[in-house]
């Protein structure tokens, strides 16, 4: 155990040290200067928590620089935290937009929890990179729960995301590769039963269902963890698609200029887009089929997620928004080490606003019942009538 906390110290200390390297200081605090996780640009310092800050990009910096893995140590600096779009929704319903045929949004959040990846199996169903690479410089790990109206026990969509820079993406120095797992089923019924605090402890989760399979074989103890979702790879870039990430010159609030300032990540999950998106079978109608798009774009404090399915035969659409505008996640949350004596993840608010989506120990119930009636509700009852069960089989 103590070797295990050890390396995942270590692990935390590298990740530092990349983003050291490409544009982070350190904030002063009273505890030691390595101790951190995936950090975000806009970390600062509160309460006893090290966080750091990137430094502000002057016009002589440009576009994000190459070296080992720059794009990979940015985007796992971001890619953390808690996202909501709750500003979105509210924008929607003053403008008498409901959910799906409406052309509104649902209510949702997503909560990106870094995981260190010694704990997971030594597989290349994970990290097909070369073996010597196979470490926190090329690779990072991320478990994302998505739930609906702030009720972290309603998530709809539980994965795990493996990030890696294999020989390819290091010789342009400017792309990250990820793919796409689910849970083994009785993992999942974990997590999901510690859904109210899943910062604090589905790593510990983790690492007991891994640790707890005996057999040799790394590979089976891979497919006894997660299952990986086929050809849902997703690319990661620092320039936008230009016709899957139009969304970016209709609906964003900056200028261009403050765009590029900013160095927006983005991504496109890259397989059978001319066939209508990637396969799958539903997960609430056995048998039936699903056709899968998506699109991402990342800052330090938005995600932008332009997700949508449609039926394999009929081709109408079953999720995602119906007008084409992305799902505007607000930063609500990073997630940092708390303290040096332990490897314990835990939440730094940065929108107080927002903190109350975290769940019932963020909020009164008073204050819910009120952000819900500024939304018309939550967001399954708007659906009911459409048949929201369609929406809950996002792939």
């Amino acid at each position: 155990m103590k070797n295990k906390k050890a390396s995942f110290i270590t692990y935390l200390v590298i990740v530092q040290t990349l983003i050291l390297a490409h544009g982070f200081m350190i904030i002063p605090s009273s505890l030691p200067k390595l101790v951190t996780t995936h950090l975000n640009p806009n970390f600062r310092k509160e309460s006893n928590l090290l966080i750091c800050r990137q430094q502000s990009p002057s016009s002589e910096d440009g576009p994000l620089k190459s070296s080992t893995a720059p794009l990979l140590a940015t985007l796992l600096a971001r890619f953390q935290g808690d996202f909501d779009n709750f500003n979105q929704v509210c924008s929607d319903r003053s403008n008498d937009l409901l959910p799906r045929q409406g052309g509104g949004h649902e209510h949702f959040h997503v909560t990106l929890i870094p995981l260190p990846i010694n704990i997971l199996p030594d597989s290349r169903d994970l990290f097909p990179v070369e073996e010597e690479n196979k470490n926190e410089s090329c690779c990072g790990a991320v478990v994302a729960a998505y739930y609906f109206d702030g009720m972290p026990n309603r998530i709809f969509r539980l994965r795990m995301y493996t990030l890696y820079c294999d020989s390819e993406c290091r010789q342009t120095g400017d792309r990250v590769k990820m793919k796409l797992f689910t849970f083994d089923p009785s993992l999942e019924g974990k997590l999901r039963e510690k859904s109210s605090s899943s910062v604090e402890s589905w790593i510990d989760l983790i690492r007991e269902h891994v640790s707890s399979e005996t057999m040799g074989d790394d590979s089976v103890k891979s497919s006894l963890c997660v299952k990986e979702m086929g050809r849902c790879d997703i690319l990661w870039t620092e320039q936008p698609d230009l016709v899957r990430h139009a969304y970016l010159n209709e609906y964003t609030r900056a200028s261009r200029e403050e765009m590029h300032q900013n160095h927006p990540i983005h991504a496109i999950m890259v397989n059978d887009h001319e066939k209508g998106g990637v396969l799958l079978e539903s997960q609430m109608m056995p048998g039936s089929y699903i056709r899968v798009q998506d699109e991402l774009s990342l800052w330090g404090d938005e995600l932008w997620i332009n997700d949508r399915g449609h039926d394999a035969d009929s081709k109408n659409m079953v999720y995602g928004n119906w007008k084409g505008v992305p799902y505007q996640m607000t930063r609500v949350s990073n997630i940092v080490v708390a303290s040096e004596a332990s490897s314990k993840l835990t939440r730094n608010i940065v929108d107080p606003t927002l903190r109350w989506t975290l769940g019932d120990e963020w909020r009164t119930p008073k204050e819910y019942e009120s952000k819900m009636s500024l939304i018309g509700g939550v967001s399954t009852r708007m659906n009911k009538k459409e048949d929201i069960q369609s929406v809950s089989s996002k792939e």
